[in-house]
């Protein structure tokens, strides 16, 4: 199963936590996470 985003705090309204935010700032762990996913890891 593959780790969820902590930034994401309302999954059935994910959408809304990204809307008219073209940056911010994220956690370590949450970067961990996305690298991850990019570098074709499993979680």
């Amino acid at each position: 199963m593959r780790r969820a985003l902590r930034l994401i705090t309302n999954k059935k309204k994910w959408s809304e936590h990204l809307v008219g935010k073209a940056m911010g700032e994220i956690s370590e762990r949450d970067y961990e996470v996305m690298r991850g996913w990019v570098e074709g890891e499993s979680f």
